[in-house]
């Protein structure tokens, strides 16, 4: 089963004649996450990674780099590439590189979570897209497995996140 470039160029195409803002909202960006899933573990077959693993890959790299996917020239060897580099710098990548940061017991709505949404607000212009709907879902209470079920993706990845956001916030003196 080839992967079907025709396809994913016409949808990238009609991507790139919206305006970014617009691109989430298209039908087009549900065909490339589609296609991207269903060819994702025959592309990445020679890294031998578990299939919650490849479905987190193809995510965060069609919700990453979207904007770049839809620009290219030729978008489905680009996207190949690309998923390709980012299973290598996984595979590479320290078992321990980064660990998850212990998760907040929450007793329900409280004035903490008020806070939490008074922080998130502060810091929200320094977070990525994803990493936003991240934070503002755990300062509404939801646990990390609820946010995960949601977002499609595993809770390692999830953890994962919210551990690079929170050390990049640091590093940028937010506290």
């Amino acid at each position: 089963m080839g992967f079907p470039s025709e396809e994913w160029n016409a949808a990238a195409r009609r991507l790139a004649g919206l305006e970014p803002a617009a691109r989430w909202k298209s039908e087009d960006v549900k065909v490339l996450y589609r296609l991207a899933l269903a060819h994702g573990p025959t592309i990445l077959a020679r890294f031998q990674l578990d299939t919650s693993r490849v479905h987190d890959l193809v995510a965060d790299l069609v919700s990453v780099k979207l904007d770049q996917l839809v620009e290219a020239e030729v978008p489905a060897p680009y996207f190949l590439a690309a998923l390709g580099k980012a299973a290598t710098s996984w595979v590479r990548r320290p078992a321990a590189a980064v660990a998850p940061e212990p998760e907040i017991e929450r007793a329900g709505p409280s004035d903490a979570s008020a806070e939490a949404k008074v922080e998130l607000e502060r810091v929200s212009g320094r977070l990525k897209r994803d990493e936003l709907e991240i934070f503002a879902a755990l300062a509404a209470g939801e646990d990390r497995d609820a946010i995960a079920s949601a977002l499609g993706t595993s809770r390692a990845n999830i953890d994962q996140k919210v551990s690079r956001a929170r050390k990049r916030l640091r590093e940028e003196g937010f506290e």
